[in-house]
């Protein structure tokens, strides 16, 4: 049995959009990029993370007993009521909290035990096609435990797929991509500086490492996700279409935007910094879909 281990903030069972067939999607805590429009900020840290739910809080009073720290406020209700300066994420708040208003993201997990559970659903691999799927956060950033996990999963002949913004050294995606039959790769905007303002980091990383990847004639499923205001109109479309098809990319799934983390950010105690949802997801996708589809590229929209 492996002794590897990692953090884990999720494991998503029947899970039909992150690769072929039924599949179960492991989150890995950590990651690199702080987008703005984050759906998962939890896994941020790459430590547990302590989210804090007002609307479930009967305001019982065993977290503010359990916590050594003294970072539970008794008086307020709000997500003010956790210091994050002083809370280490240890989790003993949680154990009792009675209507799990307190949770803990990010549990530590060997590599053999996060595929235990993964096999538990491999019937359902075998007759749809489907397997498992790492995402987080950036599974590359647990590199260690990421190979080890891939590894495991291909003695138990499972399909493997990963969801990766290539924001990492080269070192550590080489040894991982022969235990891979699919990459889904995340490309957010073609212009450099504007990356760095939106997500945190620069694009040229991940350029380098998607070149790198297509010339090795893996699966590759380049992933946009059509966020308003940034990368979603037709000059920049252009220009990603344009970069894309020199890279050699064959395949882009476009993903409608979502503000499915704007909870997240509250339950975690910050605020969300990006623009709600305009209403205008498909006309967006249209036009994606109409300016990628003249360079001869393969284009899917994820529903």
């Amino acid at each position: 049995m492996s002794n590897c281990s990692g953090l884990v903030f999720n494991i998503q069972r029947f899970s039909i959009h992150d690769g072929p067939g039924i599949r179960t999607t492991v989150f890995l805590n950590g990651c690199p990029m702080r987008c703005r429009w984050c759906g998962n900020p939890e896994s941020n840290s790459g430590r547990p993370e302590l989210f804090y739910n007002p609307q479930k809080c009967i305001g019982c009073g065993y977290c503010v007993e359990a916590c050594e720290k003294n970072a539970v406020n008794a008086e307020i209700f709000t997500k003010e009521r956790i210091d994050r300066s002083i809370c280490d994420g240890c989790g003993k708040c949680t154990e009792g909290c009675p209507t799990l208003a307190l949770s803990l993201k990010g549990k530590r997990m060997s590599a053999q035990e996060v595929i235990d559970e993964v096999l538990k659903d491999k019937l359902f691999y075998d007759t749809s096609g489907g397997g498992v799927t790492f995402s987080g956060g950036e599974p590359f950033v647990q590199h260690k435990f990421l190979l080890e996990l891939v590894k495991l999963a291909k003695k138990n002949n499972l399909n493997t797929a990963i969801e990766t913004a290539g924001n990492i050294a080269w070192k550590y995606i080489e040894p991982v991509i022969p235990y891979l039959d699919t990459i889904f790769y995340d490309f957010k905007h073609p212009d450099t500086e504007i990356h760095r303002i939106y997500t945190g980091v620069g694009n040229e990383l991940i350029c380098d490492n998607l070149k790198k990847l297509t010339a090795l004639n893996k699966d590759i499923i380049v992933r946009i996700p059509l966020i308003p205001g940034f990368n979603s109109n037709s000059d920049v479309l252009e220009k990603s279409a344009s970069i894309l098809k020199e890279m050699g990319a064959k395949t882009v799934e476009f993903l409608h935007y979502h503000t499915l983390g704007e909870s997240k950010f509250d339950f975690l105690g910050k605020s969300y910094n990006y623009t709600t949802d305009d209403g205008e997801r498909m006309e967006r996708a249209q036009l994606a879909l109409s300016i990628f589809e003249k360079t001869g590229i393969k284009t899917i929209l994820n529903e």
